[in-house]
């Protein structure tokens, strides 16, 4: 399941299933390219859930924030646990991506 909120002029996108995988990724992309995001918007996706991440879900963030940063919109990842959090740093994502322990930290950041 995903839930879309806005708070505080942020659309957040909360995955609640533990593995963003080759399984769920592709569900997981419909959605998010159906999101109406405008020019200079910021997307917070909150990852607390998630416990896996493998090539498929990490080339879905990436491909999003892609998309995102062309329509001048940014991207910011919250709330990740230790092995998401490892392969986000192994693979360098977290210098493309900026990344906050809280959604709320993620939310208050000034981000490009």
């Amino acid at each position: 399941m995903i839930q879309t909120y806005i708070k505080d002029d942020n659309i957040v996108i909360r995955l609640d299933f533990e593995s963003l995988d080759i399984f769920t990724a592709v569900d997981l992309k419909i959605f998010l390219y159906k999101i109406p995001i405008e020019k200079n918007e910021k997307v917070v996706l909150d990852i607390e859930n998630l416990t896996y991440l493998d090539s498929s879900g990490l080339g879905l963030i990436i491909s999003f924030w892609r998309n995102l940063k062309n329509k001048n919109s940014s991207i910011a990842l919250a709330n990740g646990r230790n092995k998401v959090k490892d392969v986000l740093e192994m693979t360098n994502v977290g210098n493309m991506i900026p990344y906050f322990d809280s959604l709320d930290e993620a939310i208050k950041s000034k981000i490009e």
